[in-house]
């Protein structure tokens, strides 16, 4: 007799530490696209740890803020960014910045392991 067992696959997780690949924003005026820039991550990092706790380290400096996930959402000290495209070795976080009616910044955070 033949045994064999199917090993199910866990769910990727945002918990762990990501480096920032790069930071994509896209600005639009009178809700047409009017620049897109793209950021170097530079050695940025997040550390999503099993505490609640994300420790954020950018230009040698850590800051550590607490996180909660509810849905597809993230919430970083008060900011929430969907979590986009999650796989066991990149997400993107999106997060939308209305100035005015028409007039809004697009953040695209775009994250390895």
């Amino acid at each position: 007799m033949l045994f064999t067992s199917c090993k199910k696959d866990k769910d990727p997780s945002l918990e762990g530490k990501w480096n920032l690949e790069y930071t994509t924003i896209n600005t639009y005026v009178d809700n047409v696209l009017d620049e897109v820039e793209t950021i170097p991550g530079e050695g940025t990092t997040f550390d999503f740890q099993t505490n609640g706790q994300v420790a954020i380290f950018q230009d040698g400096v850590t800051e550590t803020s607490p996180y909660t996930i509810k849905d597809s959402n993230v919430e970083i000290a008060g900011e929430i960014a969907e979590i986009r495209n999650l796989t066991a070795s990149s997400v993107t976080l999106y997060l939308k910045d209305i100035e005015s009616p028409g007039l809004y910044s697009e953040v695209l955070l775009n994250l390895k392991r």
